[in-house]
């Protein structure tokens, strides 16, 4: 036995997590941690359990050093900013100011320094210089501000297990979420449970799930980790919903990089006709050779996607959002790279878009024999310049769209 094997640690917290022993979950990370201080998953799962303990300071001091070690991972930004919203909101409504600025952390002071640097542009007012500060960080700074992701959270009430599997015989819809934008977009737009006055929360090993009416439907909403494969993932939090639920349809929400900024825009939303994976490939020496072929959505609900009317949404300028229909790319790389994407549309022209949950959404609904489709909104382009700024739109353009077409009481007809 090698007691110093950090990997051993890592999945030990992992099980743990999932059995919910939350100290010592803690304690195997801080473990991997030791062994391995620079694996980003390491701080970013500690935060997470140390979020659920209500220790939000050292939650907050792990995401960020999850963050440091991948400056490019959007999700921990927006985990890291939900989680320190609470000391900002005390500053904003001027309760115990002093007291909660002494609070700050180091990433809100790191705010307040970026933002000085970067526009202390010198006014020349009554003879005296001023600065001008804007508080707002841009695009690709370290952090987000809070407002950006503002959503409005609904009243939740805690079920049990018993309570649940009372409930999802009831059950018609599953929609599917990764990322802290995507899965509040479709919480703000989420109805209490018919005779219920709170949307229902329910534990299950590693998964969370909320219950209520969606539209004309009572759905089940959840979250999945980025990507389509490993612990956590798009691949195996599908399958573990559609087996403890049992939907009519399924339905991924969130966002998506675009093809072309001349053709498209911020907030046009992409409904899937099918899904390409373009992981799969076999390296020659002479070619590479892609390997799966498409995975096509369900045949009723593209139809039902494809006929939508009266549904308006702004973007960007207050353009109105438009719904675009296609194949979306899958795959498990955060892509912002511009000849990369060039390289990806040269192989796959037919594409709209590209995505990274897809894959596993579709393999797990096909395994288990199960209607979906995937619609998801333009946040940005994969083009060297990706940042955060239009996550919180997309995904709202994307969980609008959804739920103007289940408002629709019939419009799941036809699916068996």
């Amino acid at each position: 036995m090698n007691p110093d094997f950090c990997w051993s640690y890592y999945n030990l917290a992992d099980v743990l997590v999932k059995l919910e022993k939350w100290e010592e979950a803690v304690n195997a990370y801080r473990r991997t941690i030791e062994l391995n201080p620079d694996f980003c998953w390491s701080y970013y799962n500690l935060a997470d359990v140390l979020v659920k303990l209500e220790q939000k300071e050292e939650a907050i001091t792990a995401y960020q050093k999850a963050i440091k070690l991948a400056p490019d991972w959007e999700e921990a930004k927006q985990y890291l900013a939900d989680t320190e919203n609470p000391f900002l909101q005390k500053i904003a409504n001027g309760q115990e100011e002093q007291e909660a600025r002494e609070k700050l952390t180091t990433a809100e002071q790191l705010r307040e320094i970026l933002a000085i640097q970067r526009k202390s542009d010198l006014e020349k007012v009554a003879g005296r210089d001023t600065i001008k500060v804007d508080l707002n960080l841009a695009d690709n700074d370290l952090l987000n501000t809070q407002e950006q992701y503002h959503f409005k959270t609904p009243d939740m009430q805690e079920i049990d297990e018993q309570e649940f599997e009372s409930l999802k015989s009831e059950v018609n819809v599953l929609i599917m979420t990764a990322t802290h934008p995507e899965i509040s977009s479709v919480l703000e737009l989420l109805e209490p449970y018919p005779g219920r006055e709170k949307i229902l929360k329910y534990f299950s090993e590693a998964e969370t799930y909320y219950v209520g009416k969606f539209g004309a439907f009572n759905t089940v909403v959840t979250k999945c980790r980025m990507g389509s494969i490993g612990p956590g993932a798009a691949g195996f939090s599908t399958l573990d919903a559609l087996r403890k639920v049992n939907p009519k349809a399924t339905i991924m929400v969130g966002i998506a990089f675009g093809k072309d900024e001349k053709k498209q825009n911020i907030g046009d939303v992409l409904v899937a006709s099918e899904i390409i994976c373009y992981e799969s490939k076999r390296i020659g020496e002479k070619e590479d050779i892609y390997r799966d072929g498409p995975s096509p959505s369900n045949t009723t609900l593209l139809n039902r996607f494809e006929n939508v009317h009266h549904w308006e949404f702004n973007g960007v300028d207050n353009l109105p959002c438009k719904i675009i229909h296609g194949a979306i790319l899958s795959g498990e790389k955060l892509v912002d790279n511009y000849d990369f994407k060039a390289q990806l549309f040269e192989d796959f022209p037919k594409a709209i878009g590209g995505e990274m949950e897809g894959a596993g959404l579709s393999s797990a609904c096909m395994r288990e024999g199960k209607p979906w489709i995937l619609v998801k909104s333009i946040c940005d382009w994969a083009d060297g310049k990706k940042h955060s700024k239009y996550q919180p739109l997309a995904a709202r353009a994307a969980a609008s769209l959804i739920h103007h077409v289940l408002q629709q009481k019939t419009v799941l007809n036809g699916i068996d």
